[in-house]
């Protein structure tokens, strides 16, 4: 069947280039079994197939094909959302069936084409990638004369209470624990027929020093041996079906602080976006006609509090020319992610809901166009989150969270922004695309200054208005913030854990006039700018 889809495609392809020389990347790709990436900031394609890989940049006639230089009979180029490229380079590249082993790189040539001039910038969805092959992975041969599962994905996610490690097989696998000294920990994994996942994140931080993968005697199975730090407890451990998971919680350190739920360190690995037909099928980002519903809090059990009450004029846009300007705004958490919780108070995902509809009808009330990534209580993953967030194609994002602490006595608001300096991407790739150097492009391309400028003038009206301590503003590298091509910051409107605060947080009149001093925020943000000339 695989060799009849690629004999039609081949055919097809060599067919349409002889009306017009290209194809469309992502037709091809999927015929074909090969990892699509496209990252819209660079106007980077980037495609994968086994061990090969062709890096191609839109108007340009050079591409580069397992680092080497690859001269194009024609630049990739962008027609009705598709990134088009030339039909006979691709076949040439990656062969034209899906059994086929890709040939040999062509030696660079000087091509006569003249390139074009750059088209309208269009923005493209990236599409959703294709299951990559990893090169330690058994073929699909030898697959049937050895018994065992593939660990697909190690992921990680970090919470003021823990921190957990999820270890995904596509199929069953058995597994023992020991601790062979203090503060050390080793899962054993029996049947396990590869050592290093195709996609896998770091979980190094405040529960767990460090983590290696390596395999069990005689070669066979994989062993995961972490250090934990000192008072460290040994994980719990439990197991989930249809995907097979194995899922280890690690509790923090006794003293161990944490000051914020979102402050969650990038990794070494470049997570790539899930594919689309994972996540809810109920939309994500909404129309800004959308009828939006502020959640109702009466559901949850709340403590008996005075409800507090805030006075919170609007700006005024002083520079007509920044009306229209688009504003994306995301309500931390969702679904089955709570966020942070603090009893008797309803959960942060139901807080930082209810603010940011009540941002986006501020900014529509000021001239601003605006788009909610979330109206309801809906999960969406961090990879998913990503690519509608860049798709929107707004001038600013804004990432709604609550704070919280294993210290009650924590209080205050705080404003984040990327902050890349010190971050390293240098991992084993396999001898793929370097996870480095797209981190590089995306730093070059990005303005972290405005970022930090939004930041500021959003704390500063968080804290006058609301009357917080203020907490700050600082640039970390959280993943939420990670290669999202516009300025953007996590606003922190107080913390959820502390007695007083807790209670005013949950109020509906703090929830408004927090969105209000976030609206105001925004608008000394382009009060404040100058445009050049």
């Amino acid at each position: 069947m695989l060799l009849i889809a690629g004999f039609f495609l081949t055919s097809a392809a060599l067919a349409q280039e002889s009306n017009t020389g290209y194809i469309s990347a992502r037709e091809f790709s999927d015929s074909q079994g090969i990892a699509y990436q496209w990252f819209p900031m660079q106007r980077m394609l980037v495609l994968t197939k086994g061990s090969r890989i062709m890096r191609l940049v839109v108007d340009r006639s050079q591409a580069v094909v397992d680092n080497q230089v690859f001269q194009l009979p024609s630049p990739p180029k962008i027609e009705d959302g598709q990134v088009m490229v030339p039909a006979r380079t691709m076949i040439q590249v990656f062969g034209g069936s899906s059994n086929q082993a890709p040939p040999p790189p062509l030696p660079p040539t000087n091509s006569r084409a003249t390139e074009p001039s750059p088209p309208t910038t269009v923005l493209v969805d990236p599409p959703p990638q294709v299951q990559e092959k990893d090169p330690a992975q058994p073929s699909a041969d030898s697959a049937s004369e050895e018994s065992g599962a593939i660990l697909v994905t190690a992921r990680h996610s970090t919470r003021e209470d823990q921190t957990r490690v999820v270890l995904e097989f596509d199929g069953s696998v058995s597994f023992t624990s020991e601790t062979p000294g203090q503060n050390k920990f080793k899962l054993r994994v029996s049947g396990c027929k590869n050592l290093i996942p195709t996609k896998r994140s770091n979980p190094v931080g405040r529960d767990i020093k460090a983590v290696s993968y390596n395999s069990g005697q005689n070669r066979k199975g994989l062993v995961l041996s972490f250090e934990l730090p000192e008072g460290g407890k040994t994980p719990t451990i439990e197991t989930v079906s249809n995907p097979f998971r194995i899922v280890l919680t690690f509790s923090p350190p006794p003293g161990a602080l944490v000051s914020s739920s979102t402050t969650q360190i990038a990794s070494g690995s470049i997570p790539p976006p899930k594919l689309l037909s994972q996540v809810a099928s109920k939309p994500a980002i909404l129309a800004t006609t959308a009828q939006t519903t502020v959640p109702s809090l009466a559901s949850s059990p709340a403590k008996v509090v005075s409800e507090p009450t805030f006075d919170v004029p609007l700006a005024s846009l002083s520079r007509p020319i920044f009306q229209g300007r688009a504003v994306i705004v995301d309500a931390g958490h969702g679904g089955v992610d709570k966020g942070a919780t603090a009893e008797g108070l309803p959960p942060e995902k139901e807080i930082t809901l209810a603010i940011a509809i009540e941002l986006h009808r501020t900014l529509k009330k000021l001239g601003f166009n605006s788009y909610l990534v979330r109206s309801g209580d809906t999960e969406i993953s961090p990879g998913r989150r990503q690519a509608i967030i860049n798709k929107a194609g707004g001038d600013l994002f804004i990432s709604i969270h609550v704070g919280a602490s294993a210290d009650d006595s924590q209080e205050g608001a705080a404003c984040f922004w990327y902050d890349p300096h010190g971050i390293s991407m240098e991992v084993e790739s396999g001898g793929k695309l370097s996870p480095q150097l797209v981190f590089n492009e995306w730093v070059q391309n990005t303005r972290f200054d405005l970022a930090r400028f939004l930041a500021q003038k959003v704390r500063e009206r968080l804290s006058q208005h609301l009357e917080l301590r203020d907490r700050g503003t600082m640039g970390l590298p959280l993943l939420p913030l990670q290669f999202l091509v516009y300025p953007a910051i996590i606003a922190e409107v107080g913390m959820l854990s502390n007695p007083e605060e807790g209670p005013k947080i949950a109020s509906k009149s703090f929830q408004e006039a927090a969105a209000r001093a976030i609206a105001n925020g925004i608008v000394d943000f382009f009060n404040g700018i100058r445009l050049n000339p």
